[in-house]
């Protein structure tokens, strides 16, 4: 005679061939060809029902199935340690019936069979993966609807989210964006963000494995005049490694050739670290760049060009853009505001805000405005840097001539007489403006034809630009020691 199991579900009982249960785990108790078990209590008869179903080969994928059923699946594959029955409820009934109402949900799900089992089928991390994408992709959307939603996403997971949303969303200037950052991190303002953001970036441990990266090698060092590399491209961009000799310094840069047009962008914040073969890896450093073509980042510098064997140097460059710095800064640019308080900005922040400023003397008056709060919190000894790139930005003749006579000028010459005496100060409007001709110059000249000779380059920007869109395993991984933040 056959025996069989008793489910005992809210109050009723079903009954079972045992052939069916083996490879399930369960606590029964045996009266003569009966094995009971009683089911938790927050199994739903319509979840017992699907999993009837799928013992006979009888599962409805068609059928639209409520979300807590569907959740309550997945739990009942865990309670009976049925890795299969749960792979099928992913495959064929989740994953295609991701909503903006649920995936959060299954998210959360997703990410604590994640952090308590190490060896999780692939399917998890599908999972994890489809519902990160499409949060991702409608955050709005989510952020509008409920936005306490998002407090329920464990923060490594909600960072990482967040960068795919403003992928996502560069092409679209909205300012809710800002409002979902400010959130998240838990920031009183935009400037606390950047603040946050650069301690964030300047602490990060990069995956030399997977970060996209440049590879390039240089021969006859001494020879170069000005070399560059094949274009290429990496997060919307077009770029180019130039190597220019420079007073007998050898410089390398990495310039921005071509932008997307439907990108509005007029600033760019990217983070780079350098590992020479000679010398190691340098310190991860976070910079600011002018979205326009023939702008150029300097990635480091040679005085002694004899330190290297057979005058050969070979380099790799490890870089991203930071988006949320990104956001931040082109937020400013477009919205500057008196309620900003600019007097906390680093230096470099303000003056990328200045250096982006367009040859319009209705913005650059508004720049200028916001200046005259920010310099006198600076200090003394960044005065003539923040003097070079006024003169830099503020080209126009009748904006100068009403620099010179501005209070901000007034400020910073008159701290600049406190420390050094007045035959040595070079500050008249006359040379501001031909030293801010020549600087330009520097900056947007083209240089010489491209000399390839001796050089090679490895890209590997573009096969890593996945990474914005999958996350690998192995940072998967590093999430199941990361305690969630708040239980599903």
């Amino acid at each position: 005679m056959s025996e069989f199991v008793c489910f005992v579900v809210e109050g009723q009982t079903h009954y079972i061939e045992a052939s069916k249960c083996l490879s399930m785990t369960l606590q029964t108790e045996k009266k003569g060809l009966v094995y009971t078990a009683t089911m938790p209590k927050w199994l739903t008869m319509e979840a017992f029902s699907v999993f009837q179903q799928f013992l006979n080969n009888q599962l409805d994928i068609q059928k639209k199935y409520t979300d807590q059923t569907l959740q309550r699946l997945l739990w009942l594959g865990d309670h009976l340690q049925m890795e299969f029955f749960q792979e099928t409820v992913i495959r064929d009934l989740i994953l295609d019936r991701v909503t903006v109402q649920n995936c959060i949900l299954f998210l959360n799900e997703a990410f604590k069979k994640l952090k308590a089992c190490e060896d999780s089928p692939e399917v998890w991390y599908q999972m994890l993966n489809v519902c990160m994408n499409f949060t991702a992709r409608n955050l709005l959307l989510i952020y509008q609807s409920n936005p306490m939603d998002l407090n329920k996403i464990n923060q490594k997971v909600i960072e990482e989210i967040l960068e795919r949303a403003l992928k996502n969303y560069r092409k679209k200037n909205n300012p809710e964006l800002l409002q979902i950052v400010q959130k998240i991190r838990n920031c009183q303002d935009i400037v606390q963000i950047i603040t946050q953001q650069k301690q964030t970036v300047l602490a990060k441990k990069i995956n030399y494995q997977t970060h996209p990266s440049i590879n390039w090698k240089l021969s006859n060092l001494s020879s170069i005049i000005n070399k560059e590399t094949q274009q290429f491209k990496f997060s919307d961009f077009t770029w180019k490694l130039v190597a220019k000799m420079e007073d007998k310094v050898l410089k390398i840069y990495l310039k921005l050739e071509d932008i997307d047009p439907e990108l509005n962008l007029r600033i760019i914040a990217l983070y780079f670290q350098l590992q020479l073969s000679q010398f190691g890896l340098e310190q991860l450093k976070l910079v600011n760049l002018v979205a326009s073509k023939g702008n150029k980042i300097l990635l480091c510098e040679f005085n002694d060009l004899n330190k290297f064997d057979q005058q050969k140097l070979e380099f790799t460059v490890y870089l991203n853009t930071d988006q949320v710095l990104t956001l931040c800064l082109n937020h400013l640019y477009y919205n500057l505001n008196p309620t900003y308080n600019l007097s906390k900005l680093d230096l470099d922040d303000c003056l990328i805000l200045l250096a982006a400023t367009p040859q319009v003397q209705q913005a650059q008056e508004k720049s200028f405005q916001l200046l005259l709060e920010f310099v006198p919190q600076l200090n003394p000894n960044d005065y003539e840097r923040c003097i070079n790139q006024l003169n830099l930005s503020l080209m126009n003749t009748e904006f100068l001539m009403k620099y010179a006579k501005s209070p901000l000028h007034q400020f910073i010459q008159n701290e600049l007489d406190k420390r050094q005496p007045q035959q040595q100060r070079s500050y008249s409007v006359s040379k501001d403006s031909k030293s801010s001709s020549r600087i330009l110059r520097q900056v947007s000249a083209g240089g010489s034809k491209n000399d390839k000779s001796g050089d090679q380059l490895v890209n590997r920007s573009q096969s890593s630009e996945k990474l914005h869109n999958e996350m690998p395993i192995n940072k998967l991984q590093q999430l199941k020691k990361t305690p969630s933040q708040q239980k599903v």
